[in-house]
């Protein structure tokens, strides 16, 4: 708490004030007045260890806290906002690619399905990376703050919005979550809520501003950084850094630099998780002492306080600057390239395979917990390796492993098959890497005589 990233709280005659009293001023704010808590509480810093890394992590554990109820708010607005800016990008991108600079607009990646639907015809060099330090050194205010950026994103969001006569409104669901739709402006409902911008504007600013953490009989305002563990979290900082991806790809526009704005387009972001494929330049764009100004093509995030940590398994960089790299890996991808045309392969990456411990991936059928939704978890697996695997016998391979994992936890060799057989049989998977009808093809040949079936099978434990 002596960090420059929490400030004590103390009353105007330096005392340190209590978290009673922080209580009280806050719910003395229009806008805890129109989300009233539930728990009058402060949220409370906990530790995470994370083993992987064997580094130690901070969070705010908000939970049934004074902020609980217009986080929830927030959080589904800014889905809303992210939706229309989506449109935003893909009205630049049908410009751009009118005037010969076909690019991504939005770098933003929602799955890893979603990645590998984009993936290019050939690829001839990846490049990986992490942007670190997102959650601990964003600053706040300023003009390269989260403030800033929030405000800017907002009015570009309606204002795209409110050209198309759309109106954005929150939406009490019959479960009693909260949604945000953009409807027409003339929409009404007594379950809808009409937001404009100075109004969201308001709310960010708000919690910002007011991002307290209770220590004891003390309390610290967070100065610097996102506070993690607030629902919109994750939003603000996936929306900060697309906020300078805009703004650099409309900048390279700008300047006509559409040769640039080509390389970028199979550029994508998972969080804080950086690919670019088909860029031999990326590693300019991502010198920390590339100059800040509009006249540079070359400059997309704020590295003073963000940084990058290359990720790529072997790259090799000309003395051009010019990167060459045939094998990297991203989300659950192993991209691997294996011709010089830019034919790859791609397969399952898995980082709990590497732990210098033993991870527990799945349950066992005799715990105490129920298992009448284990095939779906099954399934869900099974399904998830037609989108990261590009060859038939990689994809076999690793059912064969799933179904291997799976028995050591109890479950039944014969009725784990069956399931895989009839799930594959039903299921209609949206372009994935690997032909599903080839596979269970392939399956049917290799399974053709199961294990003997035991007498007393629960197959209602894992069959739908």
């Amino acid at each position: 708490m002596n960090s420059d990233d929490f400030s004590l709280v103390v009353s105007n005659n330096n005392v340190p004030e209590t978290p009673e009293q922080v209580i009280k001023q806050l719910l003395g704010e229009p806008p805890l007045q129109e989300f009233p808590p539930q728990k009058p509480d402060l949220p409370y810093l906990m530790g995470i260890y994370k083993a992987h890394k064997n580094k130690m992590r901070w969070l705010t554990n908000a939970d049934g806290c004074v902020f609980s109820e217009i986080t929830f708010c927030l959080t589904a607005i800014l889905k809303g906002i992210q939706e229309a800016l989506q449109n935003v990008a893909d009205d630049f991108y049908a410009r751009a690619k009118f005037f010969g600079g076909k690019t991504n607009a939005c770098w933003i990646l929602g799955s890893t399905q979603e990645f590998t639907i984009n993936l290019p015809d050939k690829i001839t060099t990846i490049y990986t990376g992490d942007i670190t330090k997102c959650y601990e050194a964003i600053p706040l205010e300023g003009d390269q703050g989260l403030t800033t950026a929030m405000t800017n994103l907002v009015n570009l969001a309606f204002a795209h919005q409110n050209h198309l006569h759309k109106d954005l409104f929150l939406i009490q669901k019959k479960n009693g979550e909260l949604e945000a739709k953009w409807k027409p402006l003339h929409h009404s409902s007594v379950k809808a809520t009409r937001m404009d911008p100075t109004k969201v504007i308001e709310l960010n600013h708000f919690i910002i501003r007011n991002t307290y953490v209770r220590l004891g009989d003390r309390v610290w305002r967070q100065v610097r950084g996102i506070p993690m563990g607030f629902s919109c979290s994750p939003l603000w900082c996936n929306l900060y850094l697309f906020y300078f991806e805009y703004n650099f790809i409309t900048r390279l526009a700008r300047l006509g630099r559409y040769d640039l704005l080509r390389l970028f387009e199979h550029t994508f972001r998972y969080m804080d998780d950086l690919v670019s494929m088909n860029n031999p330049m990326i590693l300019r764009f991502l010198d920390p002492d590339q100059v800040e100004s509009e006249g540079n093509p070359f400059w997309i995030y704020p590295l003073r306080f963000l940084a990058m940590q290359n990720e790529m398994d072997n790259p090799f960089v000309n003395t051009d600057g010019s990167l060459v790299n045939l094998s990297a890996h991203f989300l659950s991808l192993q991209i691997q390239i294996i011709r010089v045309d830019g034919t790859f392969l791609t397969t399952k990456y898995d980082k709990r395979r590497s732990l210098p411990f033993k991870v527990s991936l799945y349950i066992h059928r005799d715990s105490n917990r129920p298992v009448a939704n284990s095939s779906k978890v099954i399934l869900g697996q099974v399904f998830a390796l037609f989108y990261l695997i590009n060859t038939a016998g990689g994809v076999v391979l690793e059912i064969d492993n799933l179904v291997e994992c799976f028995v050591e936890k109890g479950f039944h060799c014969y009725a784990l098959r069956r399931l895989i057989l009839s799930g594959l049989d039903r299921i209609i998977l949206t372009s994935p890497l690997t032909p599903v009808q080839a596979i269970l093809e392939i399956l049917f040949d290799i399974w053709r005589e199961p294990a003997n079936r035991p007498p007393q099978l629960d197959d209602s434990a894992i069959s739908s």
